[in-house]
C-alpha cells in the first residue's frame, strides 16, 4: 500500500538491527527519512509499531501473533520475537 505513516525513527533503530541500519546509514532510507515496506499491510505495520512502544497496551492476541512475528523475524526484534513465541506454546 502506498501510504505515508510518521512514525519516530529512534524508535525503530532501538528495537531492531535491521532498522537501525537502513536509518543509520548511507543507505537511501537513512538519507532520505523514510522506509518502503512493499508488500506490507499498513494494518499490520500500525499495529507492530503500536506493540513496540514504551508502555504500550497493546497485547498479542491470536489475531495478530502470527504476522507480529512474521515481522519480529523480518526485522529482528528479539523481545518481541520471543514474546509471541511464548504467547504460541502457550495457547
Amino acid at each position: 500500500e502506498d501510504e505515508t505513516f510518521h512514525v519516530h525513527s529512534i524508535i525503530l533503530k532501538l528495537i531492531s538491527p535491521v532498522f537501525r541500519q537502513m536509518l543509520s546509514t548511507n543507505m537511501s532510507e537513512g538519507l532520505q527519512k523514510e522506509v518502503k515496506l512493499p508488500g506490507k499491510a499498513k494494518e499490520e505495520f500500525l499495529e507492530f509499531y503500536d506493540i513496540v512502544q514504551p508502555m504500550t497496551t497493546t497485547e498479542l492476541t491470536k489475531e495478530n501473533v502470527v504476522f507480529l512475528s512474521r515481522w519480529a523475524d523480518q526485522y529482528q526484534v528479539e523481545q518481541l520475537k520471543t514474546k509471541c513465541e511464548d504467547f504460541l506454546m502457550k495457547h
